[in-house]
């Protein structure tokens, strides 16, 4: 298993302050964003399932932009994917792609701690 990440950046940002008034009232605050985990994974994915270096993979995510990455490896790749949808629905083009899903929690996530690497055990191989 190998948990692939992205970057997180931040960098000041005008926005209007909450509650909105008439004129809003604009201050500076501090704004973070995630970058980069969605190419990051899609890109892997894709390799992996071009080097045949699984059967199954279990992806958490209901970002829309993988689509297009997911289905190359569904059906180009003819692997299979379980999807791990974080949210009450999951969005609607990953339903086109009839995978295995389930709903994940808040509190299933926060039960679990994953190594930075984890192998296979040797009675596997």
């Amino acid at each position: 298993m190998e948990i692939i990440l992205g970057n997180f950046i931040s960098k000041p940002t005008k926005l209007p302050k909450f509650p909105l008034k008439t004129p809003p009232e604009i201050i500076e605050v501090l704004k973070t964003e995630e970058k980069g985990s969605d190419v990051n994974l899609a890109s892997h994915l894709v390799l992996d399932a071009a080097q045949d270096s699984f059967d199954i993979a279990v992806v958490i995510t209901n970002d829309t932009d993988l689509y297009e990455p997911m289905r190359i490896v569904k059906e180009v790749f003819n692997k299979r994917i379980v999807l791990i949808c974080p949210h009450d629905k999951m969005a609607a083009s990953f339903k086109k792609l009839n995978f295995l899903h389930f709903k994940v929690e808040t509190k299933h996530l926060k039960k679990s701690q994953f190594e930075d690497v984890t192998k296979r055990p040797s009675v596997w191989n």
